[in-house]
């Protein structure tokens, strides 16, 4: 678990002969985040009964002790290992995923009720990936450019803002709001795309979201033989990311490897079933609608939280 958390690179976690200090004993928790300076406490359990296991979750606030986030899982024995790798990825997989995962989701609501000029430059990348979620909203898409702009222009050695600004700017290449001149923040032409994920994957190239960047950019730019590398080694370094595998898989897809995007993007609907029930659900629903299968596609649907916008499209 210590280890697939450690992938995530906005997740900074203790080691283990730091935190095992602490197994088998009864302990506060409240406490024992204060003396690590820890924001969060994940604790768990597990427990036999004959054939059977049982594993228990929470994600615990350190500083309200509140719990945020908590999950049973009970499996058979046949084969622990496997057992312990699902659950290892179901786990990390909804706590530490860049959409959808609950950490996401908390330390957004946090930076949301505090003031831009309050924010360094990691705060300002979380808050425009919130907004980038609405990046089909002009509003929303120049709201969040801004603060990547300005992310990198308070830390420009910072890879995470160049990575997210190139994503973005290649998403608004596609929805046609790049070169929107009238909002007076610079429009990147597509080449400028590969410059900020390029920069990106060589300030940091061990993290994913930087060639995630670069695949979308090799993506849309017709160069799929550097989309396939460039893809293959964002999932390589976030196997357990589920937004990275439905966004990669969906890519995959859509080029015309369905064989290999399906089973990427239904890893991903499996370790994170919260967030599944939305986007990542949508290259499932266009491989039923294009060979045919509509009621499955519209079983799809009726899974998704907001029907009438698919049903309207």
């Amino acid at each position: 678990m210590i280890t697939e958390l450690s992938r995530f690179p906005d997740i900074l976690v203790f080691a283990r002969n730091t935190t095992f200090q602490y197994r088998g004993d009864s302990v506060d928790v409240q406490t024992v985040a204060d003396a690590l300076g820890a924001a969060f406490v994940l604790e768990g359990s597990v427990q036999r009964s004959g054939d059977t296991v049982r594993i228990t979750a929470q994600l615990i606030d350190g500083a309200s002790g509140i719990h945020v986030w908590a999950e049973r899982y009970d499996r058979p024995l046949a084969d622990i290992f496997s057992v312990q790798d699902e659950i290892t990825a179901k786990i990390t997989a909804t706590i530490g995923s860049q959409f959808g995962g609950v950490l996401a989701r908390i330390t957004s609501k946090s930076i949301q009720e505090r003031a831009p000029n309050d924010l360094e430059a990691y705060e300002l990348v979380l808050r425009a990936i919130n907004l980038g979620r609405y990046s089909a909203i002009r509003l929303a898409y120049w709201h969040a450019k801004t603060l990547l702009l300005e992310a990198v222009e308070k830390d420009p050695n910072y890879a995470r803002a160049h990575a997210e600004l190139a994503r973005l700017t290649v998403r608004g290449w596609m929805s046609g709001l790049e070169g929107d001149r009238g909002t007076g923040i610079p429009s990147l032409p597509p080449r400028e795309i590969f410059e900020y994920a390029a920069k990106a994957v060589e300030m940091d190239p061990t993290d994913p979201s930087a060639h995630v960047a670069a695949a979308y950019g090799y993506y849309f730019d017709g160069r799929l033989d550097f989309f396939e590398r460039s893809a293959e080694r964002a999932m390589e370094l976030a196997p357990n990311d589920a937004s990275i595998l439905t966004q990669m898989g969906a890519l995959l897809g859509f080029m015309g490897k369905m064989e290999r995007g399906i089973p990427i993007v239904q890893r991903a609907n499996d370790i994170n079933s919260v967030a599944a029930a939305g986007w990542y659900h949508s290259t499932l629903f266009y491989d039923h609608y294009f060979n045919g299968r509509y009621e499955d596609a519209l079983a799809i649907i009726r899974q998704h939280p907001a029907q009438e916008t698919w049903e309207t499209q």
